[in-house]
């Protein structure tokens, strides 16, 4: 039996020593001590950058499919994607826009800082248009439409 390609969005070397993504993202996990009574988290990092922590290495993995979903969706490889796949790039393209909305809230933050966060929520805002159309391609509840780019 042949692997499906669109099934496969990350290869793991080992799960504690890293993976390499479909979109060629490089992806890593390690422990990290959170504080000094012993509670543990998990850094994920893509590309040798660190993304967030995860309270455990399971969620660390399941933040890296999400992520991994959204590179392909920004790769233009979302027709690859199978449904759970395109769900995934969904749910954190929201995720990630929601923080930009809180960010932008913050008053503390400088205008360069600001202009950052703005552009990188219009980005998220396009994929995430990127991703209805998708979605609604593969349902075939309506025509096709424009992509709203910001």
């Amino acid at each position: 039996m042949q692997d499906n390609p669109q099934m496969k969005l990350i290869e793991w070397d080992d799960p504690l020593t890293g993976a390499t993504g479909r979109s060629g993202t490089r992806y890593d996990i390690s422990p990290v001590a959170l504080d000094e009574h012993g509670t543990e988290g998990w850094i994920v990092a893509a590309d040798g950058q660190q993304i967030c922590v995860a309270d455990s290495a399971s969620a660390a993995v399941s933040r890296i499919e999400h992520l991994e979903a959204l590179r392909c969706m920004m790769k233009g490889l979302g027709t690859e994607l199978t449904g759970g796949q395109l769900l995934q790039a969904k749910a954190i393209a929201a995720e990630m826009t929601e923080a930009a909305d809180r960010s932008l809230s913050d008053d503390a933050m400088s205008a360069v800082d600001m202009e950052g966060v703005e552009q990188s929520r219009d980005t998220l805002v396009s994929l995430q248009t990127l991703i209805s159309i998708e979605e609604e391609r593969r349902d075939g509840t309506s025509a096709p439409r424009a992509a709203t780019m910001h």
